[in-house]
């Protein structure tokens, strides 16, 4: 079985639109509990029935701006994300933002360390 993006390898688990200022998502979120807790500092709560073991997820994260960014995603915990923003300097930025959480549907192959 050969891995990759031209089959149904992944499915979405969650979604939110994330705005910057205030790390509130109002518009467009399939449930995930989101909050600004510092400059450039988000943190996106799974709710329990979505949760994704830190190994297996994967999280996208596309900053809604024009000027340049860097971000970097943590995997707190299987429930909690961090996602930190910052400029070209390092220093943080708050930026509105999409995340997509994602996970394998693949059966991990025997003896797999998943």
């Amino acid at each position: 079985m050969a891995l990759g993006f031209s089959t149904p390898d992944f499915a979405l688990v969650a979604y939110a639109e994330v705005f910057g200022a205030d790390g509130n998502s109002t518009t467009m979120n399939s449930g995930i509990l989101t909050t600004r807790t510092g400059a450039g500092v988000y943190t996106l709560t799974l709710p329990t029935n979505l949760q994704q073991l830190d190994r297996l997820s994967q999280v996208y994260v596309q900053a809604r701006t024009s000027a340049p960014v860097m971000n970097a995603v943590e995997d707190t915990s299987d429930q909690v994300k961090t996602v930190r923003f910052a400029n070209g300097l390092g220093s943080p930025v708050n930026t509105s933002f999409s995340v997509t959480v994602w996970r394998s549907v693949l059966t991990p192959p025997t003896n797999s360390p998943s």
